[in-house]
């Protein structure tokens, strides 16, 4: 079965003057469909550096990046801006949400020249808002929300496209400690629907939520392991609920 992504000799160096620095040396990677990879490493690991090549925001110096068996890393601009819209979703750590349009507006971006009317569009914005548990919320603006709604708002907008790819760049850094549990839940959801999701991020506690850990350091891969045993989200939030609940009843005695 062929990879999702595959990755072959990739090369990233940046030209300052006569001084070369390369973000990337030589890595090579692979990626099934329907996998949860978390992306770690240190400021300046190249982590960063990947996730842009991934996401077709960045071309590599020299080596191939294939998205579900194309080349892309030869494709122009247009024909990479198409697939940026049509097969990866993105989220990121500020949200990146327009503070003056309503959740559902937010949500709408994405498929703004995508041809369908008005009612279309809001149609299926309101379905992956539905999707992330914010039906409720789509006429809310941003200042409305908390952290953790507008996140989701955020991964909705990444879905309305139904995207075989998510690219999370630290997706939990602006958010407290159980409400990055519950974002963590639901990728884990959208992954159980057979979205592919990459999380980067430099917290041990977010990536052991994935199924495999890729470290990167000084531009390579220092080591790239399954975890056999990753963390549910969903028993983390039964297990501090039911904790919670016990605490409640004592203080009530």
């Amino acid at each position: 079965m062929q990879p999702l992504i595959q990755i072959e000799n990739l090369w990233k160096i940046y030209q300052t003057g006569e001084i070369e620095l390369a973000a990337l040396k030589g890595v090579s990677l692979s990626i099934s469909g329907g996998e949860f990879v978390a992306i770690m490493g240190p400021s300046g690991s190249g982590k960063s550096t990947m996730m842009h090549i991934l996401g077709c925001l960045d071309r590599p110096t020299r080596g191939r990046y294939l998205l579900d068996g194309v080349d892309v890393g030869g494709l122009g601009p247009n024909d990479r801006a198409r697939i940026r819209n049509h097969k990866i979703g993105f989220v990121f750590q500020g949200f990146n949400l327009l503070h003056r349009t309503t959740a559902i507006e937010n949500v709408e971006l994405p498929i703004l020249y995508d041809g369908l009317s008005g009612r279309e569009r809001a149609a299926k914005a309101g379905e992956a808002l539905e999707r992330v548990g914010l039906g409720d919320r789509r006429y809310h603006y941003p200042n409305q929300l908390s952290g953790g709604q507008q996140q989701r708002v955020a991964i909705a907008r990444a879905l309305v496209m139904r995207p075989s790819l998510i690219l999370a760049d630290e997706p939990t850094g602006n958010l407290d400690t159980r409400t990055s549990v519950e974002i963590m839940a639901l990728f884990q959801e959208l992954n159980r629907d057979g979205i592919t999701v990459l999380v980067v991020t430099h917290e041990p506690d977010i990536a052991r939520y994935a199924q495999r850990i890729i470290n990167f350091r000084d531009g390579t891969i220092r080591s790239d392991q399954p975890i056999s045993h990753h963390a549910d989200a969903r028993e983390v939030l039964s297990r501090e609920q039911l904790e919670s609940s016990k605490e409640t009843e004592e203080e009530a005695r």
